[in-house]
């Protein structure tokens, strides 16, 4: 029997003449405002539920970010009004630890502080929320439902997001008898399963002919249109300051390689990678590695400079010396110290977070 959510994308399927772009499926699958994936995302994090984060190996990685907050907010003259937007705050975790060390360890700082939260669904705000005022942090913390409704908010500071760009919908097109075609989702009466129907838009050959895709039989494109869309938002709402990406995957001459035909997107459930894109509808995860070329070539378009790409252990491993050296409260408990330690080398060590996860840095009008 049909759950809810495959109802409503065949009713799509149906209306649109038996087929829609597999982004529209991701997109429903993944963005449903009552059935998606993340429509109840606080329930799917962590060790008992679908995916890991780097913010749940503990607080350091928030503490870190917040270092490096704490750091961007001295280099813009520290204005008595410092915004930082998140978005992707999941459960409101990293929220907390930034603006918890923050508070502990630079109380200026902490007093300049204006965190905005981008998120679109209700249960989850409702998560953050109960979260961030239980830890007396939820009158630092303003709400957003989307970035346009940030627009007017001039935003002068940090704006940045950690395993977002990965869960943005993207476009599939397929090399297949000397053309490039897209990928569609289609119901064979049983279940959704891909068809790759007529030649691509447009749009999507001038992205495939800019990234230099190999036009190979078989290839399959990932094309990020979606995350395009998203960092011109970005870049509108940020007046000065920075974008810090933190995510996995690629610039594009690693991304589309001819060794990686089939490309990256999977799926997950229960912290199990599997390849079937079209089982268990709405309740795994639906992923594929960043293209992150196409945000700094549309960045840089919209006044976004490149100042820092690199892998997390790199990034981190610098805010950690600094803040070895800085000394604060780590220093004063050596249980704790330990325990940071431990936390730090499961976030930067290259066979296991460190490599794997790469950290794009893009400025406008600041440093």
């Amino acid at each position: 029997m049909k759950s809810r959510l495959q109802k409503k994308i065949c009713a799509e399927i149906a209306a649109s003449g038996g087929a829609i772009p597999f982004r529209r499926f991701m997109e429903k699958c993944l963005y449903d405002s009552d059935d998606g994936f993340y429509a109840d995302a606080a329930t799917r994090l962590g060790r008992d539920g679908h995916f890991f984060t780097s913010v749940h190996v503990g607080a350091v990685f928030g503490e870190l970010l917040a270092r490096y907050l704490f750091e961007k907010w001295n280099c813009l003259g520290c204005p008595r009004q410092f915004d930082i937007v998140e978005q992707g705050a999941n459960d409101g975790m990293l929220a907390a630890d930034i603006l918890g060390w923050a508070r502990a360890e630079e109380p200026d700082f902490f007093q300049a502080v204006s965190y905005h939260i981008v998120e679109p669904f209700d249960p989850l705000r409702e998560t953050q929320k109960q979260r961030l005022c239980a830890a007396g942090l939820g009158a630092s913390t303003q709400w957003h439902e989307s970035l346009d409704a940030l627009a007017d908010e001039f935003v002068e500071g940090v704006f940045f997001s950690n395993e977002l760009v990965d869960a943005f919908p993207i476009d599939l097109a397929q090399f297949k008898g000397g053309t490039w075609r897209e990928a569609n989702v289609v119901w064979n009466e049983v279940r959704f399963v891909m068809e790759v129907g007529a030649a691509v838009s447009p749009l999507l050959l001038d992205a495939i002919a800019r990234w230099r895709v190999p036009a190979i039989e078989g290839y399959m494109a990932e094309i990020h249109l979606a995350a395009e869309d998203w960092m011109r938002q970005v870049a509108r709402v940020l007046r000065r300051g920075l974008v810090l990406t933190l995510d996995y995957g690629w610039m594009a001459h690693e991304f589309y390689r001819v060794e990686r035909p089939q490309g990256t997107l999977a799926a997950y459930y229960e912290h199990q990678r599997t390849a079937d894109l079209y089982a268990r509808v709405g309740e795994q995860d639906l992923t594929a590695h960043v293209n992150f070329s196409a945000l700094s070539d549309v960045g840089e378009q919209f006044g976004l400079r490149v100042v820092q790409w690199g892998d997390q252990h790199r990034f981190l491993s610098g805010i950690a010396a600094r803040q070895l050296q800085s000394g604060g409260t780590l220093w004063r408990d050596p249980a704790r110290m330990q325990a940071w330690v431990r936390a730090f080398q499961s976030l930067s060590h290259p066979q296991l977070m460190g490599a794997c996860f790469k950290v794009l840095e893009q400025s406008k009008g600041a440093i």
